[in-house]
């Protein structure tokens, strides 16, 4: 403990920065946590863990989870304007690991039907492609003129 208060004493920060970054830190884990769509009661409790050695009480978590995604049992944000963005972090963000949709999307069951017209945009834009090439190709094989750019 004595590390990381000399730590911040070195690095200039004040307490109010200490506790963004300690709130940037649970903001990701939860982020982290809800990636497969659901916070288990087990992650929920880490998450509270860390929380509290950290300096944050339950009201400060359930802020913080808020803005990641994750809602008490019971609760959506769902329908009701999208999630709520308490600490304007970015819970916005596409994840790789998820599909490239959000965690919000997860969360509110909105990613498979995301990625089927993800899908179905794609083959309609590969077909398009399909058929420009073979206009092209056609012009170039009867020798019309500008056909050769």
């Amino acid at each position: 403990m004595i590390i990381l208060v000399d730590a911040v004493a070195n690095w200039g920060l004040s307490i109010l920065q200490v506790k963004e970054v300690h709130q940037t830190y649970i903001h990701n884990l939860a982020v982290h946590a809800l990636a497969d769509g659901v916070v288990t009661d087990t992650e929920r409790s880490h998450l509270h863990q860390v929380a509290s050695l950290l300096g944050h009480d339950d009201r400060e978590l359930d802020h913080i989870l808020e803005s990641a995604g994750v809602h008490q049992p019971g609760g959506s944000a769902c329908g009701h304007g999208g999630v709520h963005r308490v600490l304007h972090l970015p819970s916005h963000r596409y994840h790789e690991g998820i599909g490239n949709v959000t965690p919000a999307d997860v969360h509110c069951g909105r990613r498979q039907n995301i990625l089927k017209r993800r899908k179905e945009q794609k083959q309609v834009t590969i077909d398009a492609r399909f058929q420009y090439n073979l206009g092209q190709e056609s012009n170039q094989t009867r020798g019309d003129p500008g056909s050769e750019l």
